[in-house]
C-alpha cells in the first residue's frame, strides 16, 4: 500500500509540475539534505507573503534511495489581506 502511495504522489507531483506556470517561483529545499529530518516554513514566515507572488513551488531533494515525507503541523491555504 506504501509503495503505491508513493507511486501516486509521485505521478501527481510530476503532473502538478507541468500544470504550473512557468512565471512560478521554485524553492528547492536541500538544508537538510543527507541529514534524516528537518524543518522548513513559507518565506518570511509567518509575514504574509508579498503581494506581487503568484504562486511557489517547492522542491524537495533526496537521494535516488530516499524518500521524502512531508509532515504538516498546520497548512492553511486560504487566501487573507492583510494591510
Amino acid at each position: 500500500m506504501q509503495c503505491r502511495l508513493v507511486a501516486f504522489v509521485t505521478l501527481l507531483i510530476v503532473a502538478e509540475h507541468s500544470a504550473v506556470s512557468p512565471a512560478c517561483e521554485c524553492i528547492h529545499f536541500t538544508s537538510t539534505f543527507g541529514k534524516t529530518s528537518g524543518t522548513f516554513k513559507s518565506p518570511d514566515f509567518p509575514r504574509a507573503y508579498d503581494t506581487s507572488i503568484e504562486c511557489l513551488l517547492y522542491s524537495f531533494v533526496a537521494r535516488r534511495d530516499q524518500i521524502v515525507e512531508l509532515s504538516f503541523r498546520s497548512f492553511d491555504v486560504h487566501k487573507t489581506h492583510q494591510e
